[in-house]
């Protein structure tokens, strides 16, 4: 059985042999040879289809890593709380570790007793006021 390649060869000998169009068998090599032409201008069409998308995917990866170096992670943001005009100072320390952040019990330790709970509201907590006139010097 001949591989492809000798196949190959042998057409293109014969191709370029003096009396190729006066063989017995010239219509048979002619079609062989427009169906090898063709095979290698689809082969060469796949190559470069195939190439130009292997580029555009490897374009996408590159971008979408340069993309998540180049974002800055979200930070969160600590608003300062005003205290009211006379706080009152509480008996337990109120230092913490991160500065970011406070715990429910340093919060409410910010106001005077009573003037303030915690109350859950779709999940989240909210800081409550009983006294409308400390929200209002607190929220503005």
């Amino acid at each position: 059985m001949k591989t492809e390649k000798e196949r190959q060869e042998r057409l293109l000998r014969d191709v370029f042999a003096e009396d190729f169009d006066r063989t017995e068998h010239a219509t048979r090599e002619v079609r062989l040879l427009v169906r090898q032409f063709r095979l290698a201008y689809w082969r060469r069409k796949t190559n470069r289809v195939l190439l130009a998308v292997a580029a555009m995917v490897a374009i996408g990866v590159f971008t979408t890593l340069y993309t998540r170096e180049a974002e800055t992670p979200s930070q969160t943001v600590a608003l300062p709380v005003t205290s009211p005009s006379k706080p009152q100072l509480s008996s337990t320390p109120t230092i913490s570790k991160s500065p970011d952040y406070l715990t429910d019990k340093e919060l409410l330790s910010l106001f005077p007793p009573d003037s303030c709970f915690l109350a859950e509201l779709d999940g989240k907590q909210v800081l409550v006021f009983k006294d409308p006139a400390l929200a209002a010097a607190v929220l503005h």
